[in-house]
């Protein structure tokens, strides 16, 4: 394991090298636990942002190089930690990586994007507090709230 002067650290694990393929992730150390309650889905929220473009990739920079790498990227958020991963063929780990690195570490957070964002949040949030009053009044027999995911 290696440590940058931000305090990032990068640990590389070798798999088979027959196994022809690799996964790559970046952790970052930020999850739902860091949010205040009105910031709740926040993290996750930012997690689905980087989609939008990082680094030197445009929107569609990246989801052309999601289709050449022919594998799975993608992202989760927890309670501790953020994570931006992909699996790919063994010989094409340098490309997945830069693209997962830029995902954890560059997103373009562009204010129209962000302002829609929070906007699809706003919705959501009011369309929770309507479905649980109807379920507390037995309107409905049940209703889970939204966890973020569909607002984005």
């Amino acid at each position: 394991m290696a440590a940058a002067a931000n305090g990032s650290r990068l640990a590389v694990e070798a798999g088979s090298q027959h196994a022809g393929s690799a996964a790559v992730a970046v952790f970052v150390a930020a999850g739902s636990r860091d949010e205040r309650l009105r910031e709740w889905g926040a993290a996750h929220l930012l997690e689905h942002l980087a989609f939008k473009g990082a680094g030197a990739f445009t929107i569609e920079a990246l989801a052309d190089r999601m289709d050449r790498l022919g594998g799975d990227v993608n992202a989760f958020t927890t309670r501790e930690v953020t994570c931006y991963h992909a699996h790919c063929l063994a010989g094409d780990w340098d490309a997945a990586f830069e693209l997962v690195w830029s995902l954890a570490t560059a997103p373009h957070l562009e204010a129209e994007e962000l302002q829609i964002a929070l906007r699809h949040m706003l919705l959501t949030r009011r369309f929770d507090e309507r479905m649980q009053r109807m379920q507390r009044q037995g309107r409905i027999s049940f209703y889970m709230k939204s966890t973020g995911e569909e607002a984005v």
